[in-house]
């Protein structure tokens, strides 16, 4: 296992745990599960930049989440206006955070949203109740400028430096005659998160920053230059072109520091092709590498020279396209809206039915039936089907786990530290089904924690 694993997993758990206590002193018990859905969202969209437009995403997100609050508090009035609220509210959240299927987005704000209905506030305690709503999304914009504010600076040279070592171990193995499967996964993976990075920080899911634009540059110089060495044979080493390329992509991948020597690598660049002007190479892989390999060199030595002041000015030379425009539900083609419209419709029918049978028949857990709704219901419907196997199997065998440890172990203190190792060990489970177990333990012995009953 990983040494940084050990070590960040379990201070990163002991972050989660005072946050979500530090929330609970400041907000109230009646709110804490607020801050877990909140340190879930914050820890989810690390992932993605977002402080290109800090002030516009923190009113975004508090936005929504005073909608939630509101929504939530108006759905306790009637078991009638419930419906169309449950069905409107869930239909938004997952219709408008289902962008990226690798990392369910949705997920935080919809078990929010939950969370809200689960412990109702009165009109008294309402206020309080925006506000940590207010105060979550001022947090997850707070960790995004402490984590990402410098990620695109800092972390491009270290992935342009692993792309260069993954071409130098390709065009080796080329020549060698040998196939490159690793280096072609590591290179097509590295490219993809530098160009996440980029577009991240794009206006209006368009406009690149000057410093964007120069780093796709770059990632498009890589790209061209890894599908050239595709082509590249044996015959193509005469001749010394590729061990030239070669040269320069080492001087770039082992650039001292995070920051790579451009000016340098920029000089040597052009010393090795003005060598080749009077002789030009025959072959045009040589060729096309030779143009490729000046045009990172001089994108690189572009960025260095960018000056700090216009890293993030964005030109906007002309309107965006029409198929570049962000797509509404009315405009998206069917092939678009399809998962989506699809998705959002089911949840939000999940749990507005789900919600109005706990209130009809006042149900005094009957909420278990809108979490086990969010958790089924997935964007692909196929697979739902058989996370509902998994779900029941999971829940019963969690259910009886919490039986015999609880029965086992009478003291809550020692209780309370099983709870929080059973939350610990969920980092480590992948499998959907033994994770579930784990989840149903905490989940189900909390609640034992809570109303002391076993």
């Amino acid at each position: 296992m990983d040494k940084k694993k050990i070590i960040g997993d379990p201070l990163l758990f002991g972050g989660i745990m005072a946050y979500i206590l530090l929330f609970g002193q400041l907000f109230g018990q009646q709110n804490i599960l607020i801050g877990v859905s909140t340190i879930t969202a914050m820890l989810m969209l690390l992932e993605r930049d977002l402080t290109i437009h800090p002030v516009a995403n923190t009113v975004k997100f508090a936005g929504l989440n005073l909608l939630t609050g509101l929504a939530a508090f108006a759905a306790g009035f009637s078991v009638w206006a419930a419906v169309p609220i449950h069905f409107v509210m869930m239909f938004i959240i997952s219709y408008t955070l289902i962008f990226n299927l690798k990392k369910p987005l949705y997920l935080p704000f919809s078990l929010q949203y939950l969370f809200l209905l689960a412990i109702p506030v009165t009109a008294s305690e309402l206020p309080l109740r925006l506000v940590a709503l207010v105060a979550g999304a001022v947090s997850i914009m707070g960790l995004q400028m402490l984590a990402n504010r410098k990620r695109l600076t800092k972390n491009s040279d270290p992935l342009v430096k692993t792309i260069c070592t993954a071409l130098i171990s390709k065009m080796d193995k080329k020549i060698a005659g040998e196939a490159a499967d690793d280096e072609n996964e590591n290179i097509r993976k590295s490219i993809g998160s530098l160009r996440s990075m980029i577009y991240d920080q794009r206006e209006e899911d368009y406009y690149l920053t000057e410093e964007g634009r120069l780093r796709l540059n770059i990632s498009a110089a890589l790209e061209k230059i890894d599908t050239l060495l595709d082509s590249l044979e044996p015959r193509h080493d005469a001749g010394g072109v590729v061990a030239n390329v070669r040269a320069l992509l080492s001087h770039i991948a082992d650039s001292e520091g995070k920051v790579i020597d451009a000016a340098a690598i920029s000089r040597e660049s052009e010393q090795i092709l003005e060598s080749y002007r009077s002789n030009p190479p025959e072959s045009s892989v040589q060729l096309r590498l030779l143009n490729n390999v000046d045009y990172l060199t001089d994108s690189l030595l572009a960025l260095e020279e960018l000056a700090p002041e216009i890293r993030k000015i964005t030109r906007k030379f002309e309107e965006i396209p029409l198929k570049f425009k962000k797509l509404t539900l009315g405009s998206a083609p069917n092939h678009v809206t399809s998962l989506k419209l699809s998705y959002a419709v089911r949840m939000a029918t999940g749990i507005a039915i789900s919600g109005f049978l706990m209130d009809y028949f006042e149900l005094a857990e009957g909420r278990w039936m809108m979490f086990t709704v969010l958790s089924v219901i997935i964007p692909f419907y196929e697979q739902s089907h058989k996370k509902m196997r998994d779900r029941i199997f999971a829940t019963i065998v969690g259910a009886i786990l919490v039986w015999i440890v609880f029965t086992l172990f009478p003291s809550n203190p020692v209780r309370t530290g099983l709870l929080l190792l059973a939350g610990y060990l969920m980092s480590y489970v992948k499998v959907y089904r033994y994770s579930t177990i784990l989840v149903t333990f905490s989940a189900i012995g909390s609640v034992a924690l809570i109303t002391n009953e076993t």
